[in-house]
Order: structure tokens, then sequence, then C-alpha cells
């Protein structure tokens, strides 16, 4: 059962909290910087999306594994090593033991990697999905344009990567860079909605 999409709702939901305590500093008109609480939102929900990347990815490699799923031409060229394939054609353990075997193989090759912007993505995405155009895809059922779609969730990234490793800094004036309650919940709704449309169009 592939839960990603059960774990990326799980982890966007905790954003609530982060909601709860920013209007409860409004309404207190408490002198607070209610910035960095933003910042946060940001950076979670970029990281969230890229969780669900990575379980989606999992989970469908392991049902292609197990020959439940068609395989791609990507999950062809996914190396594992020589010791997994002898045994795999010489089998003396239980299935479920290949199989445990095998995700712990993809969680490794997969744990240094990052999948957040549009090419990332795409190249992890085709380990499952045959799709040749699958941006287009994706951006015809969010109704947006393919470069609309891309510069977007790039420049997200970009942003999130501004946060994490520069403070969010402006490198002409060194403040940070503004930011609202407005765009980051709009950040999340469409990060929401891209990964909603990548589940559903990756699962048929």
């Amino acid at each position: 059962m592939n839960r990603s999409l059960d774990n990326f709702n799980v982890n966007i939901a905790q954003l609530d909290e982060v909601d709860t305590l920013i209007s409860y500093l409004k309404s207190k008109q408490m002198p607070v910087d209610i910035g960095d609480l933003l910042r946060w939102k940001w950076v979670w929900g970029v990281s969230a999306f890229d969780k669900f990347i990575h379980e989606l990815v999992l989970y469908e490699m392991i049902e292609i594994f197990q020959k439940n799923r068609i395989c791609t031409s990507a999950f062809k060229s996914f190396a594992v090593d020589l010791d997994f394939s002898t045994d795999l054609m010489h089998s003396t353990e239980e299935k479920w033991e290949f199989v445990q075997r095998f995700k712990q193989i993809v969680l490794l090759r997969h744990s240094k990697e990052s999948f957040q912007n549009p090419n990332k993505v795409k190249e992890a995405l085709s380990l499952i999905w045959n799709e040749q155009y699958k941006w287009q895809k994706i951006s015809k059922a969010l109704k947006l344009e393919e470069a609309e779609l891309t510069q977007k969730l790039t420049i997200i990234v970009s942003r999130r990567h501004h946060i994490v490793h520069e403070a969010d800094l402006d490198p002409v004036n060194d403040e940070k860079r503004v930011i609202t309650i407005e765009e980051t919940d709009e950040i999340i709704t469409f990060l929401k909605n891209l990964s909603y449309q990548i589940f559903s169009l990756t699962r048929i």
C-alpha cells in the first residue's frame, strides 16, 4: 500500500499549529516578527513535498519489483549490487526478505538525493512512470502552462534554499526579504495540489 500521500497530509497538517500560533500573536498585537514562522512554514512545505516524492517512488518501485506494476526504462537501469542480483537468481530466501533488501537498496541510493526542483522530480518519477511528457501532463491536470508550473516550483525551491542557507537575507542591503502570510499560504496550497496530482497521475 502506497502511504506517501497520507504521510504528506500528516506532515502538512502540522503547519496548522504554526497558523494557530501566528493567529494568537496577531490577536494579542504582540510586537513579534512572524516572518521567521512563515519562513519555517515555507521550508517545511518544500521538505514535505520532497519526502512525498521519495516515498511515492519507493513504494511504486517496490510494486514494480514485485511485478505488480509495469516496469519503466529507468527502473531497468537502476543498478543493484552483484550479491543481491546473484541471490535473486538463486533464490533461497522468502519473497518478503528480498523485498526488504530491495527497499533498503533504494533507500540508501536515494538518501543523498533531493527531489525538489523540476528536473530531479522528473528524474525520480521516471523510475515508476513511463509518461514521456511528465510536466506537460501534470500542468494540464493543474490547468497551468508547463513553463509556468516548472518555473513556479523552481522559484519556491530556490527561496527555500535561500532561507536555509542564507537566512533569507537580501545580498544588496543585508536585510531579510519580505514574506507574507498570503504568499506562504499560497505556496503551501500549490505544493498540496501538485502532490495530489502527481499521486493521482502516477497511480494509473
